[in-house]
């Protein structure tokens, strides 16, 4: 090992065996290192070049080029982007003329300010474009970029003007810089890197795939690139690239891609990604041990917004959601639309044995949405209701966790919404129940396994009954006798409920004909119609009922229709349309558990109804709490004022019928009178008491 590179502590092994010139240079502009390739290039021996500068090695023209250069090096040092290139003529030991094409950087060493300098002798770099002849000129036209690059120091050799346009460099400009120079290192995805390339380059002998490089501005851009190996007979190993610009391919390929994944109202991640980025996760645990919670999120009561503003006004507040949502959340959580009116909440990196911590958290998002939304000028308020399932606790599966988490959420919608409620294994058991329950109904309708109980309706006063309500029971094989309170909202959750409600009229209908024919002409039977079959394009009630009627030569009014409080406030114009039509038909109607709803009386004064039935929450305590007493009879005196007759629901006692009596209350019905009971039951009892009579 020479003297000279005895002088500085790093690898100078290495810089001796480079196979191009090397120079060291201090912040004085003093050689400090010269390799012994520098011999054949300038003639000196690296040990005289120790007392020079290099500024002693080239033209008197070219040192005040050198001075601003080196200036500009040692300022840059550090920053990591300090690569520059010169032409010089360089001073031959025998006083001729060499003109030198320089590359160098500066770097920091031992707390020194050093310039690396890399010298080629310009005739050779000029020479391989002399070299290539024809083909030169052909590369030239071409519409890729071409570049050579010499496989042992990575400096370019040759550039055609396709290749140099691309990176907005003038001609020549490119040859002699560092292939790194024109790859981008600061963008937005993992690169290639340059010894990585190598690497597969040693292996194969080829490379192809995408890169991202950088202009001569700064700015960058993608290609497809092409790398193969030549061995060539003067320079020896080449690489020979080839890159075409697939900026806009690019772009393209990145729309498309986020129109897959991300929802276009929202701007969020959709189902399909929120549910990759949560499978992700799942794997990315499975080796920290850690957790991580998913929120389900629905907005209560969202279909007003649309029925009573506009869809327009829905789509905009649930961009607004989603962005308040986003900006309730930690960057590192994962905010996604599911769909419809629901969202999904990734939260990540958090300690899942606090459970306060999620509930917090929860409480933020609920906050945020519950808070005034501006649209259009138009104050709009929503709640909402939040599901929450923890991994691992809860379940190791996606697809679990998002089902425990949609449970949790109807759970927390059915306790009173605008609240966030946590999943437990009963709910799991509920729904399962629930799945047992619907597919059990579905084999109930074709098997009828439904039984009609009737339950008679008393006229205060005479004790004369000439009225009944149609209860529906249904008998399964297994379990016995269902209650209605647990399998009616089931059917109307699948819509079976018109197919249960066709076959309650049709059982009704039939025994209408023999009521009026063997008790009273004048029977009623009332039945209870559930909102969704007002909903129903499939069932058009207003057309088939009174066909149904017509056919049994049953007069509409024998049929009294009990229907819902809040029924009678949708906004929907359809289902005004159908009630309308029902009653100018002649079918009656009646309002069922009338004030425990909503406030309906406005619109006892739009759709005329013949009986209001006031709930047993209020008739159970008549006689021991003096509010409930009050308020049915401000019931009774309203109902009479406006004509409505009333029905009170749940008489037990002889106490509840006095009273009643004395409120002068029209009908009663309730255990006191009569349990319900089969077609069988009635008929018998209904034919004793005329005979008695």
């Amino acid at each position: 090992m020479s003297s000279s590179l005895a002088q500085v502590p790093f690898d100078s092994v290495i810089v001796e065996r480079l196979p191009e010139a090397i120079l060291v240079i201090d912040q004085n502009g003093r050689i400090i290192l010269a390799n012994p390739q520098i011999q054949p290039l300038l003639g000196y021996d690296p040990e005289e070049l120790l007392s020079k500068k290099f500024s002693d090695l080239v033209s008197v023209s070219n040192v005040m080029d050198l001075s601003i250069n080196q200036e500009a090096m040692f300022f840059s040092a550090g920053e990591g982007d300090g690569l520059l290139k010169d032409h010089y003529t360089g001073i031959h030991q025998n006083g001729n003329q060499i003109p030198l094409f320089c590359s160098y950087s500066s770097f920091v060493e031992s707390d020194r300010l050093l310039i690396l300098m890399i010298l080629r002798d310009a005739r050779n770099l000029t020479n391989i474009h002399q070299d290539l002849g024809l083909h030169s000129q052909v590369l030239t036209h071409v519409n890729d970029g071409v570049f050579f690059v010499d496989a042992n120091t990575g400096l370019i050799l040759y550039a055609n003007l396709r290749f140099e346009k691309m990176l907005g460099y003038e001609e020549g400009e490119l040859v002699g810089l560092h292939v790194s120079a024109v790859n981008a290192v600061d963008g937005e995805h993992p690169q290639i890197t340059v010894e990585g390339l190598m690497e597969s380059i040693d292996g194969t002998g080829s490379w192809q795939g995408e890169l991202e490089n950088q202009r001569k501005d700064g700015s960058t851009f993608w290609c497809a690139a092409k790398v193969s190996v030549m061995d060539h007979p003067r320079y020896g190993k080449i690489w020979v690239e080839i890159h075409s610009d697939i900026t806009e391919k690019k772009f393209h390929a990145q729309k498309i891609w986020r129109h897959a994944n991300y929802d276009g109202q929202t701007q969020l991640p959709n189902r399909q990604y929120f549910t990759e980025r949560l499978k992700q996760e799942i794997v990315n645990l499975e080796r920290e041990e850690k957790g991580f919670a998913l929120l389900f999120l629905g907005l209560d009561n969202f279909k007003e917004v649309n029925d009573t503003l506009s869809h327009a006004y829905g789509d905009a507040l649930l961009y607004e959601v989603g962005a308040r949502l986003e900006q309730t959340v930690r960057d590192s959580d994962v905010v996604g639309r599911f769909s419809g009116d629901e969202f999904t909440v990734l939260l990540r990196h958090i300690d899942v044995d606090k459970p306060e911590t999620i509930q917090l958290i929860s409480n933020k998002l609920l906050a945020a949405i519950g808070a005034p939304f501006l649209l259009e000028g138009e104050l709009v308020f929503i709640t909402a209701s939040i599901g929450i399932a923890v991994y691992p606790q809860d379940s190791e599966e996606a697809e679990h966790l998002f089902k425990f988490a949609n449970q949790a959420m109807h759970e927390a919608k059915n306790k009173g919404k605008n609240c966030a409620q946590f999943f437990t294994q009963a709910m799991e058991q509920k729904a399962r129940r629930n799945r047992e329950l619907i597919r059990s109904l579905r084999d109930a309708i074709n098997e009828s396994q439904f039984e009609i109980y009737y339950q008679p309706i008393v006229e205060t006063f005479t004790g004369k009954i000439h009225k009944a309500e149609a209860l529906i029971r249904w008998f399964h094989p297994i379990e016995g006798m269902i209650s209605p309170v647990e399998f009616i909202p089931l059917a109307e959750e699948t819509k079976l409920i018109n197919e249960i409600g066709e076959y309650v009229l049709k059982d009704c209908i039939l025994r209408l004909q023999r009521l009026r024919r063997e008790i009273d002409p004048d029977f009623q039977i009332s039945i209870n119609k559930s909102p969704i079959q007002f909903q129903s394009n499939v069932i058009e009630t207003e057309r088939v009922w009174q066909k149904r009627m017509e056919e049994a030569d049953v007069p509409c009014s024998a049929l009294n229709i009990e229907i819902t409080e809040g029924l009678l406030l949708t906004s929907e114009d359809s289902v005004t349309t159908k009630l309308e039509c029902l009653r100018r038909q002649g079918f009656q109607f009646s309002i069922d558990d009338f004030g425990t709803g909503y406030s309906a009386l406005a619109y006892l004064k739009r759709i005329k109804v013949e009986y209001l039935k006031i709930d047993r929450a209020f008739i159970s305590k008549l006689d021991t709490d003096h509010d409930d007493k009050v308020l049915c009879e401000a019931i009774i005196v309203m109902a009479h004022k406006l004509g409505i007759k009333v029905i009170a629901e749940g008489v037990e006692t002889e106490a509840h019928l006095k009273l009643l009596k004395e409120m002068k209350c029209d009908y009663c019905q309730g255990f006191y009178f009569s349990r319900p009971v089969p077609f069988k039951e009635l008929i018998k009892s209904l034919s004793k008491s005329r005979s008695l009579a």
